[in-house]
């Protein structure tokens, strides 16, 4: 069971969820795990020894992840921000989130004709997002 706080309805993908919980999720119904930001809240559960699929990240992000917990490189994709990236036919774009370095809001666009989602993370109202 996962909280529809830390999904993208209609995708394989979750956010921000690496606890314990998580590890009962086999990688292949939820091969992709957004981080939001480097924060222990948001990455806990996420070590070098993760196994459950890809984690996406902002090119700052990632490289905390890769340097702090050593996540090998096979297991992180970066994404750019204010750039739509496909993957797994759902569109996603990260937006800076104004919180810390590195720290990105998702946009994601299911398909399907699905509704687009934007998952916050952790944000602080600024001029850019108006």
């Amino acid at each position: 069971w996962v909280p529809e706080c830390h999904t993208i309805p209609g995708t394989r993908f979750l956010v921000d969820f690496f606890g314990p919980p998580s590890r009962d999720i086999p990688a292949s119904t939820a091969p992709f795990r957004i981080l939001t930001h480097f924060h222990a809240d948001h990455y806990k559960g996420l070590t070098r020894t993760f196994s459950g699929g890809t984690v996406l990240a902002s090119p700052v992000t990632a490289r905390l992840v890769s340097e702090r917990l050593k996540l090998p490189a096979a297991k992180l994709r970066v994404l750019p921000m204010d750039t739509p990236v496909e993957i797994d036919g759902v569109s996603l774009t990260l937006v800076d989130a104004n919180h810390c370095p590195g720290a990105a809001m998702v946009v994601a666009q299911p398909p399907g004709g699905r509704p687009p989602v934007l998952h916050t993370g952790d944000c602080r109202l600024g001029e850019h997002m108006r």
